[in-house]
């Protein structure tokens, strides 16, 4: 089987690393801007027996990516910012007819992905979008969580990311462009705007942070949380960044530099992630949380879920998991999905704890 990897920053070098440590696939291609960069990294990995090449390609290329894409079991897209490239992605596998996973992140992306479900349920294919961290894992433990309640009220997600693990470039545009510019909950069966950065500030405990101030921000897991369980009372996602100038810094330049055009983004987001490299005494550790509440055996229970670890694992190894996943046809339903929906999560969890990149806590508290 082969799979095609779009990009080769920081989270696609950890998802290609991945891909050929557990060999499901016979073939792994490797497309981006760069391919001496590209070529460099795929010379470093231990293999033989797994053919890898890499190959240029600007995404925006319709065609260009289509060709690459004919052939493939699987297309694994991790090349950001993901506003600017999912949806030309999602078109062309479409188009290819070859099925998808991505970690897009971003809550008006999500939305348009969703008006591709009909051309490629048409096409045969499936979408798994937003297959990260957060959205991710944190939407899988949702559903973990969902199944072992007999009626949910609430889902709650949250993350801390470091100011010195911000990832590639790529990132720090979607900090910017994103997260600052308008944030959502979905409460009483309607999405309600609220303040990113300022409204719904609580105190929350994570493994290896402690208590940790979060807040509302600008990203989807409201959006994808209601779509899969719409019954659900309450779902949001807040976050916060360490140290705090981070937080202070994407939510004073983002919306000034979105409203500027690309190149006023580009360069605030260049700032931010030299800003972001310069922390060498600041640990790299974050962490994400999923609490589902709800009932069980006529009590009130909440289900809380935690990990810790850094963004490039966290991002680039659960979006090779799903491109695996997808090519040994354990991912049957067709069209756009995010991964909640159409993840087995027992299947997901497994494949994650086997790799031992990170440990999933549970809690359960009963009222």
């Amino acid at each position: 089987m082969r799979v095609l990897v779009l990009g080769c920053g920081e989270m696609a070098q950890v998802a290609i690393a991945d891909l050929v440590r557990h060999e499901v696939f016979r073939e792994v291609m490797v497309a981006t801007r760069r391919v001496d960069a590209a070529e460099q990294f795929l010379s470093s990995l231990p293999t033989r027996t797994i053919r890898l090449s890499a190959h240029p390609v600007d995404v925006q290329d319709r065609a260009a990516l289509v060709r690459l894409m004919k052939g493939c079991d699987a297309v694994c897209n991790l090349a950001g910012p993901n506003y600017r490239n999912a949806i030309p992605v999602a078109k062309a596998a479409i188009a290819a007819g070859v099925s998808l996973v991505d970690a897009m992140d971003d809550w008006e992306t999500y939305l348009e992905m969703l008006e591709l479900d009909e051309p490629a349920r048409n096409a045969g294919v499936t979408v798994v979008t937003g297959l990260g961290a957060s959205p991710g894992v944190t939407n899988v433990l949702a559903r973990y969580g969902v199944e072992r309640l007999d009626r949910v009220s609430e889902i709650r997600t949250a993350w801390v990311m470091r100011g010195s693990d911000l990832g590639g470039p790529a990132l720090s545009r979607h900090l910017l462009y994103s997260l600052p510019s308008r944030a959502f909950v979905f409460e009483a069966g309607r999405m309600r705007e609220v303040r990113p950065f300022c409204d719904g500030r609580e105190t929350v405990r994570f493994p290896e942070l402690g208590d940790v101030e979060v807040y509302h921000i600008g990203h989807p897991e409201p959006f994808m949380l209601a779509h899969c369980f719409p019954n659900i009372r309450y779902a949001d996602d807040k976050a916060a960044f360490l140290p705090t100038g981070i937080a202070d810094q994407i939510f004073t330049v983002g919306p000034g530099a979105r409203a500027g055009g690309p190149d006023a983004l580009d360069a605030a987001a260049d700032a931010l992630y030299r800003t972001a490299k310069d922390m060498v005494d600041v640990p790299k550790t974050g962490a994400l949380r999923t609490e589902v509440r709800g009932e069980r055996d006529g009590k009130r229970v909440r289900l809380v879920y935690t990990a810790a670890g850094r963004i490039g694992l966290g991002t680039g190894v659960p979006a090779a998991i799903g491109a695996q996943l997808l090519a040994i046809g354990k991912i049957a339903k067709r069209g756009v999905h995010p991964p909640e929906r159409c993840l087995d999560p027992e299947w997901f969890l497994q494949a994650v704890d086997v790799r031992n990149i990170g440990k999933v806590i549970e809690e359960v508290v009963e009222e």
